[in-house]
């Protein structure tokens, strides 16, 4: 057994574990956000809000859960706002390799796993983004600052995500 089949091997089994981990998690959190957004609904209902505010905070629940249950349409919006177009390939960031490591399939191999990685970063700033964003919808309210906090994990997350398109800006 060579170094190229085992990189190989553990190429496609991260890659299904991570997108089935990061599915799961987005559906998990976009659920109980979600019922939480319905649970003060409820209590409003009831009469336990005791002047509280429940517009915003319920509204901002229901977004932020519905964006959390479809995050693959939530990076692709945040990618095509933030660069003007889609996602490039990870897989081209090779391009941007040298020749001598292009022809080399170990190493070809290796930098496909470190964007991958590089790209599971910028997938979790992005869900850090939309659950420092819920968290302003706590009853306890959000900490100062919040909302940026929020908005450059969604901006570093999407420049993660799509690495390749990021190269490419950084060397034009």
């Amino acid at each position: 057994m060579d170094l190229s089949s085992i990189l190989a091997g553990t190429q496609a089994a991260v890659y299904g574990f991570v997108s089935f981990a990061m599915a799961a998690l987005c559906v998990l959190l976009g659920a109980v956000f979600i019922a939480s957004g319905l649970n003060k609904m409820i209590a409003l209902a009831r009469g336990e809000r005791n002047g509280q505010a429940t517009g915003g905070p319920v509204a901002l629940n229901l977004v932020l859960g519905s964006l959390l249950v479809q995050m693959s349409f939530t990076i692709d919006l945040v990618i095509e706002s933030v660069f003007g177009s889609a996602a490039e390939s990870p897989n081209a960031a090779m391009s941007y390799m040298p020749s001598v490591a292009t022809a080399n399939p170990t190493m070809t191999m290796a930098v496909n796993i470190a964007v991958f990685w590089v790209y599971c970063i910028g997938y979790i700033a992005m869900i850090r983004a939309l659950v420092i964003w819920n968290a302003m919808a706590d009853d306890r309210g959000g900490g100062q600052g919040n909302g940026w906090k929020g908005f450059w994990h969604l901006i570093g997350g999407a420049f993660c995500v799509n690495i390749t398109g990021t190269i490419r800006l950084i060397t034009s």
